[in-house]
């Protein structure tokens, strides 16, 4: 122990290991019994928080059955047909999780299991901070507090929902303490340690939260090497902590391998991947990043959870008495080591405010990666590590004796708030006794709770600052303090919290018969030839996923926008602009959508042509046109001549072309404006194709009119049953394409994607072998597409093609598929990315087929 920690609590340097085993003990237990509303035996009282776990439970569970029975299954057939696993459940690999195998009930994990997993991760959490702080020599008590803080503070009891964040911050703690230790003794193998636990927190489950962590072990370098170099120079930095942090990064690559090799899997055929990019150029990427940032009210929360009814995802409470210790570390406590924690916390404030604070912006060009993480207010993580650090601190520094005199600004800084808030609280009981409409001693009790506890408390701490000023023994008061911590903390703050979100004495994981039958009914309504797919509301299915599985009904999930992961069927670029593309339900093969679905109300009326994609307005039935006004503006031409045709307009009825124009560069196209193209009479046409003629320009038609009427592409449906309508115009799960579009550069692609007709038109990221510019637009897909046999590792398919094409199967490209044309191997593409399409000669009448083996 250092001569510097030693100066903190010279009475408790002979470890006693009674009371430092009951220090332990109680960090661990107490999660328990902070959760024991979640694990109570008695059935009426089960509390479920937010539905917790429920989301993803199913998809676990066919990960864990599948490698009960001996298979390593790294895709998932049903969520999003075919979402590479680990994109989304990052947590799968994690030894603990490992458990769940054990755990399965009817091939899903219960919401018990979960519960108690979370339990297990909050009690290491909570053991990680109480070693952390007796490595740091502050004492057992100061350690037990920074114990219970670590393992039941306000981020962790709010992102119960969130599993995987608490899996993979809870480790955190470990990695600072042998962080600490290689400093001090034994650098290799201390950071061999770290960096065994560092990877412990890769494969815990959330990228977000582990970019936190590792954040926050950048800065710990960063500062110490700043001041060895202060202290001794570049050769006192080198030797105290290059082989630790070479240690840390070969352990915890060595640790992460499993998760490492899978995302190197899928980034080898980039199935999905390219979302990213796409969605988060230009201005989306600010708004993205600055998605729920913090704010100056959130700090409200420090000191009265529920106060403004705020959203979880800013709940900061840490306890009222950890964040009185923590000032006063601030104030008194001036060590190189405290320093850092100091430092850490500010970090953690500061870029929790994201878009409310100026440095965000710069952060976005400065920090990488920082952009692909929404949430900002999940920063206060590192505040809430860094504050109960500081509060072991402030403890320490009360049991070093201090002068009297040292006290007593303390005390009456102590005595001021509690004098406000006892106004505070006499005010409230005034007004409540006034007769005032709305206001009675009922109202007012959750305000007379949220201040009379922080009085309570402040008065508790003030009496200890009396008794120490007064040379009072450290033991007694060590124990008050820590069984007040222990009562704020494990059980005044979580009921509070869980309260108003909860459900009692219903499981959300239970498969209930009115779930069952809602899912039979799903299954029955998208049967048929070709297995198809339910468009559903995320907040409708995700009650009852487990028995979506049960029924093998596949569907489509919209996300919540999590651009850190690899969506399925690259979501993000379908549901961007979800609002403007219905004509993508085609493409993902969906027969049902839910009445309430917002894209069945969606239209699109503007259009962009750019690298020979191909776009698609129908005509009211039966009609006729004579004259069709388009408002054009040319976006970019720079590798055009004046003369080139850059687009064309035709005129279809039944398939067949009534007459086409070429809009040229300088002729009908100039710059933006109005384009009149007229018939000397008028003749029947049931659709317009808009189609791109030059590789690299881009053409924007706002609108398209036919005959003075505004043309839109919109979704055709008829109703099916109570609460589903039936998508007329839906493509089955493989079709062919004979038409295809390359389009490279990220803001193009997305306007290209926004505006395609998937049924006649696909679109490459980047030219495949053999691919040739298409010539003219394409009135039919050109062939035709049967299933002979449809499973989840293995398709057959009979295909019919009358020209040059593609065979596009709606599945993620997952790097397992293998395609067979006539028996021989055959060539997998990409198409927009992330699906399947096999290229196929003219007249083939062969079977093809794909398959996907299982490891």
């Amino acid at each position: 122990m250092s001569a510097e920690a030693q100066a903190h609590s010279p009475q408790e340097r002979s470890w006693s290991w009674a009371p430092l085993l009951a220090g332990g003990f109680l960090v661990i237990a107490l999660p328990w019994l902070q959760r024991w509303l979640y694990l109570f035996p008695d059935g009426d009282h089960l509390l479920y928080y937010s539905g917790d776990f429920v989301e993803l439970a199913a998809q676990r569970g066919y990960f864990f059955h599948t490698l009960a029975q001996g298979k390593l299954v790294l895709w998932d057939p049903l969520m999003g047909t075919g979402q590479p696993f680990l994109s989304y459940l990052f947590d799968l690999f994690n030894p603990i999780s490992l458990l769940s195998v054990f755990y399965l009930q009817e091939g899903v994990l219960r919401n018990e299991f979960a519960q108690t997993i979370l339990a297990v991760h909050c009690s290491i959490a909570g053991l990680g901070a109480f070693l952390l702080g007796l490595q740091m020599g502050l004492g057992r008590t100061a350690a037990t507090i920074m114990g219970m803080v670590m393992g039941c503070m306000g981020v962790v009891v709010a992102h119960s929902h969130h599993s995987m964040m608490i899996q993979t911050f809870c480790w955190a703690p470990y990695v600072f303490l042998f962080l600490q230790r290689g400093r001090q003794k034994s650098p290799w193998l201390n950071g061999a340690w770290a960096g065994v636990v560092f990877g412990m927190c890769f494969i815990g489950g959330i990228p977000q939260i582990f970019y936190y962590v590792m954040f926050g072990v950048g800065l710990y370098v960063i500062y110490w090497a700043v001041l060895d170099i202060r202290q001794g120079g570049w050769r006192r930095a080198l030797s105290r902590g290059l082989s630790v942090y070479i240690a840390l990064g070969i352990a915890s690559g060595l640790m992460a391998l499993p998760n490492l090799l899978h995302l190197l899997m899928a980034a080898l055929g980039d199935p999905v991947g390219v979302h990213d990019a796409a969605a988060l150029a230009g201005k989306h990427r600010v708004i993205f990043s600055q998605q729920m940032s913090g704010h100056w009210g959130m700090l409200v929360s420090f000191l009265a959870p529920g106060f403004m009814g705020i959203s979880d995802e800013y709940t900061s409470y840490v306890g009222i008495l950890p964040l009185a210790l923590a000032l006063l570390a601030l104030v008194y406590v001036k060590n190189p080591t405290a320093g850092f924690w100091k430092l850490l916390t500010l970090a953690g404030v500061i870029l929790m405010l994201g878009g409310n604070f100026g440095l965000h912006k710069v952060l976005l060009d400065i920090l990488p990666g920082y952009e692909l993480f929404r949430v900002t207010a999940r920063w206060v993580f590192l505040s809430h590590l860094g504050l109960l650090v500081l509060a072991g601190y402030g403890l320490a520094w009360l049991f070093s004796r201090p002068q009297a005199a040292d006290l007593k600004p303390a005390s009456r800084f102590l005595a001021v708030v509690s004098s406000l808030l006892l106004g505070l609280i006499l005010a409230v009981l005034v007004l409540s006794s006034l007769n005032i409409p709305g206001q009675n001693l009922n109202s007012a009790l959750p305000v007379l709770s949220m201040l009379g506890w922080p009085l309570f408390m402040l008065c508790a701490l003030w009496w200890v600052l009396h008794r120490l000023a007064r040379g009072a023994s450290f033991r007694a008061l060590g124990l008050l303090l820590v069984a007040l911590v222990a009562l704020d903390v494990g059980f005044f703050y979580a009921p509070m919290t869980a309260w108003d979100r909860g459900s009692f004495g219903k499981d959300p994981s239970l498969i209930s018969p009115e779930q069952d039958q809602r899912a039979a009914h799903m299954a029955r309504l998208a049967a048929g030839d070709w297995p198809s797919r339910v468009l559903a509301n995320r907040g409708e299915i995700g009650g009852f996923l487990g028995e979506l599985y049960r029924h093998r009904l596949e569907l489509i999930n919209p996300p919540g926008g999590y651009m850190d992961r690899m969506l399925p069927l690259g979501f993000w670029q379908i549901w961007w602009h979800k609002d403007q593309n219905p004509r993508f339900l085609d493409l993902l093969a969906v027969k049902v959508i839910e009445n309430n679905n917002p894209l069945l109300k969606a239209t699109r009326d503007n259009w962009v042509l750019v690298g020979h994609s191909q776009s698609a307005a129908p005509l009211p039935p039966g009609g006729t046109v004579r004259e069709l006004a388009l408002d054009t503006r040319v976006i970019f031409a720079q590798h055009a001549a004046p003369g080139d045709t850059l687009a064309r307009v035709t005129l279809v009825d039944q398939d067949k072309a009534v007459h086409t124009w070429p809009l040229r560069l300088g002729q009908e196209l100039e710059g933006k404006g109005k384009v009149i193209l007229s018939l000397p009479q008028a003749v029947p046409a049931s659709e317009v194709i808009l189609s791109s003629s030059h590789p690299r320009s881009v053409v924007q038609i706002k609108a398209l009119t036919a005959d003075g009427v505004k043309l839109a592409d919109r979704v055709f449906s008829k109703p099916l049953d109570t609460g589903f309508r039936q998508n007329l115009r839906a493509l089955d799960k493989a079709f062919f394409v004979s038409r295809a579009a390359v389009v490279e550069p990220d803001w193009e692609y997305g306007e290209a994607l926004l505006s395609l007709d998937p049924s006649r038109s696909l679109i490459f990221r980047q030219a495949p072998p053999g691919y040739q510019p298409p010539q003219k637009p394409a009135l039919t897909p050109g062939g035709q597409v049967k299933a002979q046999k449809w499973q989840d590792e293995k398709v057959e398919l009979t295909v019919s093609a009358q020209r040059d094409g593609y065979l596009v199967m709606s599945q993620s490209a997952f790097q397992g598929w293998r395609a067979r044309l006539d028996g021989k191997p055959a060539p997998i593409f990409k198409a927009y990315g992330f699906l399947i399409a096999v290229p196929v000669p003219p007249e083939n009448t062969g079977s093809a087929w794909s398959t996907m083996n299982p490891w």
